[in-house]
């Protein structure tokens, strides 16, 4: 009896107390002057053998970053282009140098075809929808701009988030 008294105080301490996680370091989306941090991982839809920089969560840089890179997404027109892949900026081994990978040695190295328009790469395995989430100005008049994908998302409120973009296949097909 004492030892399940014991469990059952035990799960009641933990129960209330909030789990902890590491934000993930977002990926970049250029949307003409602008760059959004994005908190969907669109290269991780293609389940990579080989992972950028030969790391894997084992050797990731940190917490931070289990993927080992960021991702450079880029709109142009009405299709989204993966224009680079880079080092996270919490590998402190190489900063302030950040490392980028070969976008093409990389796709090859993963045995997948890619579509590459002046150095892009165009994402037609993408397909998502992205909401802009509104936050409070970090500063008057400079806000973060983050957009999530369908799964985040539908952990944030209702009121607080917009549908911004709905992408199939690389392509976006709707924006507000």
């Amino acid at each position: 009896m004492r030892v399940l008294t014991t469990i059952v105080v035990f799960i009641l301490v933990l129960l209330p107390t909030r789990m902890m996680a590491t934000e993930q370091e977002p990926d970049l989306l250029i949307i003409g002057n602008d760059t959004l941090l994005i908190k969907s991982f669109p290269l991780e839809d293609l389940e990579l053998k080989f992972r950028p920089f030969g790391l894997t969560q084992e050797t990731a840089p940190s917490t931070a970053c289990w993927r080992g890179y960021r991702a450079v997404w880029r709109v142009e027109n009405d299709s989204i282009f993966l224009e680079g892949i880079i080092s996270c900026s919490t590998d402190f081994s190489i900063r302030p140098k950040i490392k980028e990978q070969d976008i093409n040695e990389f796709l090859e190295k993963n045995n997948l075809k890619s579509k590459l328009v002046n150095k892009k790469v165009f994402a037609d395995w993408f397909s998502n929808n992205m909401y802009y989430v509104s936050n409070k100005p970090i500063k008057k008049g400079i806000y973060s701009a983050y957009l999530f994908d369908e799964q985040m998302a539908s952990y944030i409120k209702k009121k607080h988030k917009k549908l911004a973009y709905e992408i199939k296949n690389g392509i976006i097909k709707k924006i507000e």
